[in-house]
């Protein structure tokens, strides 16, 4: 799947609900830490005759994405942003996902890297298509067990994933006669990765690499980035 960037002019009116945590949030100390995940999510116009998402009718097109990831401009944030403890009057799309990932994709992941979340404070999308969850772990650094935590969010993405159900024992969900499936699940690093490009600077006479999501650019080649070597 592709994704695509979006505005980021609705982005203040997210940020101005961000509250130091009161009234039943969560009370962030110390030990701490931030765990942010990526999950990555498909968009189909049909199911097939045994109620099985047709493959092919997959949404590619940037502006039908917008649409069905965000609906109209009135109800974005309801469709796109979920706060824990904060009560929403209608449910909107992001809803139909928080419960699966608050409680069996986080059981998964603690199970797989033996990492506790002590809890999830947000679930949003980032962009069309692609779903960002702020966790945090205390007491365990994840920044000291990365290797462990990206083996555990590959095992979901290849075993578990397709597997999840949500409501009526389906593993998609059908949101305003569209339908969803989680495709993939990565940590920030490994989301950020996508974005490196190789680059020839004309006054060195050497390529430099440059990632459009994190703005940063550097002469040695990234690991684990989609690049291929030169021949």
């Amino acid at each position: 799947m592709t994704l695509y960037s979006i505005k980021k002019y609705k982005k203040k009116k997210l940020y101005s609900k961000h509250k130091k945590h009161i009234g039943g949030y969560p009370i962030v100390t110390d030990d701490h830490y931030s765990l942010f995940f990526y999950i990555t999510v498909s968009a189909y116009n049909a199911i097939d005759q045994n109620g099985n998402i047709d493959e092919n009718s997959e949404i590619t097109n940037i502006d039908e994405i917008n649409r069905v990831f965000y609906a109209d401009d009135e109800k974005w944030e309801v469709n796109s942003y979920y706060l824990k403890d904060d009560k929403k009057n209608t449910l909107g799309l992001i809803d139909q996902f928080t419960d699966l990932i608050n409680n069996e994709i986080k059981d998964d992941f603690e199970d797989l890297s033996g990492l506790k979340i002590d809890f999830i404070n947000e679930i949003f999308f980032d962009l069309p298509g692609l779903i960002k969850v702020k966790s945090f772990v205390k007491d365990n650094n994840p920044e000291d067990d990365l290797e462990n935590i990206n083996d555990a969010f590959n095992q979901i993405s290849e075993k578990n994933l397709w597997q999840y159900l949500f409501t009526n024992d389906l593993n998609y969900v059908k949101y305003n006669n569209v339908y969803y499936k989680l495709t993939s699940i990565m940590t920030t690093d490994e989301y950020q990765n996508q974005f490196w490009e190789e680059h020839f600077d004309e006054q060195s006479k050497n390529y430099y690499y440059y990632n459009s999501f994190s703005k940063k650019s550097q002469w040695e080649k990234p690991e684990n980035c989609p690049i291929k070597d030169r021949q």
